[in-house]
């Protein structure tokens, strides 16, 4: 049964100098996205995008839609921040682009979240700049501790999440925008990087999963798997226990998107060198019991795309999304 994996989707939904000119991206990747990309650390390993604009707002379980649900993914630390004095601040004001760019996910202490580092930016639209702003200086005020990175003052809480302490970092580097982080020096790395400091990209254009990815998408996700932190990331393939996923030794990447205005149907891609790559998308994705058989078709050797209908029963697309997240290392113990 699904529901015994030990994994679960959770819903914990419930000033930098001015932007440089860049190279028009490839086709389907906006500007804005691609900027920030380049603001992440190279060795992130997962990467999630919802294009807006959107309500800053949580899901609300079970009435929510499958749009909603993932499109709140890259601003639920924000979400929950503080208890959720964040929120309350700038519940209903319309974001025009968030992005989560993460790496090491963990094994936590008890029941729970995954911990991680990553950050997430959100980019309000222009209309809102003057409450996000003074949403950061509460922020500010009210913070357990303020430390300084480069010319900016960022506000530190400490949430307790199950048996995890988390840190969170939250900096305004620009007019209506937040970066919340889960790491100082995930966060530091990223700054420097918005200076103009880039020898090297994270989700580099020659990445095979590109190709398979509509990156025009309201929302969409990327992950590169990588061999530097699988020891201890229970969702790697290449970790003979991973809880998520199944092992893999072939295993290259990852990528979903879900665009309502095609058609109802949420869709990911697994990449793979391994001729078993077939049978262990199947394994994992189809549960009859649960009633979860997304159609699973092989676009190239190694590579298999998932489809599943995420307009009718939220069952459905709730298991769906399960799996979908611990592909992109967010998981939650239960």
């Amino acid at each position: 049964m699904l529901v015994r994996m030990c994994l679960i989707f959770s819903f914990l939904l419930m000033g930098a100098g001015p932007a440089r000119e860049l190279a028009v991206p490839k086709p389907g990747i906006s500007v804005a996205v691609r900027e920030i990309v380049e603001w992440l650390p190279p060795d992130s390993e997962s990467l999630i995008v919802s294009q807006g604009p959107f309500a800053f707002k949580k899901a609300t379980f079970p009435t929510h839609s499958f749009l909603d649900s993932t499109r709140a993914l890259p601003l639920f630390l924000t979400l929950q921040f503080q208890g959720e004095s964040l929120y309350e601040l700038l519940q209903g004001q319309k974001i025009t682009l968030a992005v989560e760019g993460s790496r090491r996910f963990t094994v936590p202490e008890g029941l729970g979240l995954l911990p991680y580092e990553g950050c997430q930016v959100l980019q309000f639209e222009k209309d809102s700049h003057q409450s996000v702003g003074d949403a950061f200086k509460v922020c500010l005020q009210k913070a357990e501790k303020t430390i300084q990175l480069g010319k900016l003052n960022i506000a530190v809480f400490t949430d307790r999440w199950e048996r995890d302490d988390w840190t969170l970092y939250l900096a305004q580097p620009r007019a209506g925008m937040l970066l919340c982080a889960t790491n100082q020096s995930y966060l530091e790395e990223m700054l420097k990087r918005m200076q103009g400091e880039q020898p090297k990209r994270a989700f580099p254009d020659t990445l095979k999963e590109w190709k398979f990815l509509n990156a025009t998408a309201p929302v969409w996700g990327l992950r590169h798997f990588s061999l530097k932190f699988s020891e201890t990331d229970p969702t790697s393939p290449f970790d003979e226990g991973a809880v998520s996923v199944l092992p893999d030794e072939g295993a290259i990447g990852f990528v979903f998107w879900f665009d309502p205005q095609q058609d109802q149907t949420a869709k990911a891609v697994y990449l793979s060198k391994s001729k078993k790559a077939a049978e262990l998308v199947k394994l994992r994705w189809q549960y009859a019991e649960e009633k979860l058989t997304p159609a699973i078709r092989e676009l190239e050797p190694g590579i298999l795309e998932i489809a599943e209908p995420v307009d009718g029963n939220l069952e459905e697309w709730y298991y769906f999304q399960l799996i979908l997240m611990g592909y992109l290392g967010h998981a939650v113990y239960i």
